[in-house]
């Protein structure tokens, strides 16, 4: 599909922020994409963290690194679930 972004190697820290990279892997220049991310226990019974991200624009191939500050100490990181939602609408998948 052409509208199909990936999410890669996402993870907290140890200093304090989610990182990791949306891919665009289509052939197909993406423009204005946005992301919704969020962060849940295990169990994705409460969330714990959320933050709404304009990524601009993000050409064939290529892949930009999302770095967000992230303060919430209440689960182990190990056992945080790291969430995506494009807004509009897009495929995503894990790689």
């Amino acid at each position: 599909s052409s509208r199909l972004l990936k999410y890669e190697d996402f993870q907290i820290t140890s200093d304090g922020f989610i990182t990791g990279y949306i891919v665009n892997s289509s052939s197909k220049a993406r423009s204005a994409v946005r992301l919704d991310m969020w962060t849940t226990n295990r169990n994705e019974t409460r969330i714990l963290w959320r933050k709404s991200l304009t990524l601009g624009d993000i050409g064939p191939h290529d892949k930009k690194l999302v770095k967000e500050p992230y303060k919430e100490d209440t689960e182990e990181p190990a056992r945080t679930e790291i969430k995506f939602r494009l807004p509009s609408g897009a495929n995503f998948r894990n790689k």
